[in-house]
């Protein structure tokens, strides 16, 4: 069957629809039942007064789903999901979609207010604010012919003179005519003096429903019947100069540009009003009778209300807006002008720990950031701001909204990434690197502390590998003969050693504690004299600050391999350490009992031996 118009614009709006979240119910379909096209099934479910949409299931486009404002008037549309297998029934009742034209209100749209007897047309001005924060709008004062007029309506603009309309069509309530003024106060005529001489009214409580928007209707939408969707934002009231090209919008010429030619005072059907004159730059006529009380811009600035023209509509007088705004502000309190205030921006890219990421913002707003970072701000005079970025490297997702008096911004996702400073890792390498070299510096200095026996009482048995006995010299080196020379040689020392004077313990304790570990136990052996040092890196020289006992011949020192947890290979020693260790230990008088080469760590046990002997030979003097 045909559609109705309703119908196919309700066909038209369907992909707006939001149906997230709505459950779905089960298809109704018999086995073997065909398919539909989405086409087919609009055209048949909208013959039911109840179903509101027909959509693709947003999971699923083979299936199609009847949506209607009642969950309960299955009545065609059941019958319906039956017959096909792809088509289900929502199981949620949906909300019919209206047009933007219907709710949104803007500069340029057409009014009607009656005295009962005559109609009288005229154009809606700009949105503004009340005193107390509530929407109102402005016009012309002349148009309440004085304040006669209450009641105000809204006119259809798909039937206005601008697009080829007789006009006079109601479209809905718009509101009722609150302060008004034509001429000086109270609607006077020029008298003895100019004082406050305008042309400016406001419409107070609008209808329920009725959103005002800060725009101007440019009139390229108008045969829609949706003026808000072919419009100027206003973004700010200024004051036009000679000179400025002017825009201005009206039920009767619909969208139209003129010249500024004069600034005054004019004289306009017995009063007297301050603004300005423009004259046509086109062939069409600048205003007729029903643009007054339409807006007057200057790019997206407001700059005045259309009060009249003359006959032949080439010339345009409009009242100077931020003069009219004053008085109203002196006898009916402080409008408003509506802004469409510009989203706030965050600079793009990352930031650094704690530093400020700039922004923009219309001047003198306050933004306010939702989301992971809460904070509220202000812009300059020039619209800057910063944000402080968080403390912790990251990605944070927020919300801005720009507020200016009772003028709030479309509010904009942003993300701030905080990354850590460039250089952070290098630094971090850096200083990982200093502290690992100043660790192995100290752990050298304790490991030649602990093997400079022959200094002032170091551990004698700590130079061999980090065992800590000369017995135990044998698990990192694994050779077999050199520990039988350690042996022999700690053995002979203890021999050597046999009847110290006790006091002899207190003394190498105490050179222990003043740099050294502990080289002897009275009488005892090497083995167990001293705690692991973590392994023997070389053989320093002497240390003068290590006790009070007398410096020995200079000792060069002897390389040596690093401590290891695992087993050490047994690499020859160096000609020059195993001169040295056959020299010293021909010095005791010791017979060397192994004749194998030495290996390093083998020389070292050997060396830390002679070392204790020679501690215990001093002491025993």
């Amino acid at each position: 069957m045909p559609l109705s118009p309703a119908r196919r614009t309700a066909i038209a709006l369907v992909a707006a629809l939001a149906v997230t979240g709505v459950g779905v119910s089960a298809a109704w379909a018999d086995g073997g039942a065909p398919d539909a096209t989405l086409e087919q099934v609009a055209a048949e479910a909208f013959a039911d007064p109840g179903v509101v949409a027909v959509t693709y299931d947003g999971a699923d486009a083979s299936t199609i789903v009847i949506h209607t404002d009642d969950a309960d008037a299955f009545t065609t549309v059941s019958g319906l999901a039956r017959s096909y297998a792809n088509v289900e029934l929502a199981d949620e009742p949906a909300e019919e979609l209206v047009t933007t034209a219907a709710t949104d209100v803007v500069g340029g749209a057409g009014t009607l207010a009656s005295d009962g007897a005559t109609t009288h047309t005229c154009s809606l001005g700009f949105a503004a604010w009340s005193p107390a924060g509530e929407p109102a709008l402005l016009t012309a004062g002349h148009c309440t012919l004085d304040g006669a007029l209450t009641d105000v309506d809204r006119s259809a603009p798909a039937d206005e003179p601008a697009v080829g309309g007789g006009g006079s069509v109601v479209l809905d309530d718009l509101g009722t005519y609150g302060f008004s003024q034509f001429g000086g106060p109270g609607n006077t005529a020029v008298g003895v003096e100019v004082l406050d001489e305008t042309d400016i009214a406001v419409i107070d409580g609008l209808a329920d429903g009725l959103s005002p928007v800060p725009a101007v209707a440019d009139w390229s939408t108008a045969l829609t019947g949706d003026l808000a969707a072919g419009s100027v934002p206003v973004t700010g009231v200024g004051v036009a100069a000679v000179g400025d090209t002017v825009w201005r919008s009206g039920r009767s010429t619909g969208w139209r540009a003129g010249v500024v030619t004069d600034t005054g005072f004019f004289a306009i059907d017995g009063r007297v009003v301050f603004g300005h004159v423009a004259e046509q730059t086109g062939a069409d006529p600048l205003v007729l009778r029903g643009d007054s009380g339409g807006p007057v811009v200057v790019g997206e600035t407001a700059v005045g209300i259309v009060s009249g023209g003359n006959a032949a509509g080439d010339r345009l007088l409009f009242a100077d807006l931020a003069y009219a705004l004053d008085v109203v502000a002196a006898r009916a309190g402080s409008y408003a002008l509506m802004l469409d205030l510009v989203e706030p921006e965050l600079a793009a890219g990352t930031a650094e720990p704690g530093s400020a990421v700039a922004g923009t913002a219309p001047a003198g707003a306050t933004v306010e950031v939702t989301g992971d970072i809460e904070a509220t701000l202000e812009a300059d005079d020039a619209g800057a701001f910063s944000l402080a970025a968080p403390a912790d490297p990251g990605t944070y997702d927020v919300e801005l909204v720009a507020a200016r008096g009772y003028d709030r911004s479309d509010a904009v996702a942003a993300t701030v990434t905080v990354a850590a400073p460039a250089d952070a890792n290098a630094e971090a390498g850096a200083d990982g690197d200093a502290a690992g070299a100043s660790d192995g510096a100290a752990e050298a200095i304790a490991d030649g502390a602990v093997d400079g026996a022959e200094t002032g009482g170091a551990d004698a048995a700590g130079g061999a590998g980090g065992d800590g006995t000369a017995e135990g010299a044998t698990d990192d080196t694994g050779g077999v003969d050199e520990t039988e020379a350690v042996a022999d040689t700690a053995a002979a020392a203890d021999d050597d050693a046999t009847g110290a004077p006790a006091g002899g313990d207190a003394s190498a304790e105490d050179a222990a504690s003043s740099g050294a570990a502990d080289a002897a136990d009275g009488g005892g052996d090497a083995e167990g004299a001293s705690t692991p040092s973590g392994g023997a890196e070389s053989l320093p020289a002497e240390d003068p600050s290590s006790g009070d006992e007398p410096a020995s011949g200079d000792i060069a020192p002897a390389a040596a391999p690093a401590a290891s947890a695992s087993s050490v290979p047994a690499d020859p020693l160096p000609a020059a350490a195993e001169a040295e260790a056959a020299r010293r230990l021909e010095a005791t008088g010791i017979e060397r009992t192994a004749t194998l080469p030495l290996t390093a760590a083998g020389a070292l046990a050997l060396l830390a031996g002679l070392a204790t002997l020679a501690a215990r030979r001093r002491w025993a003097c």
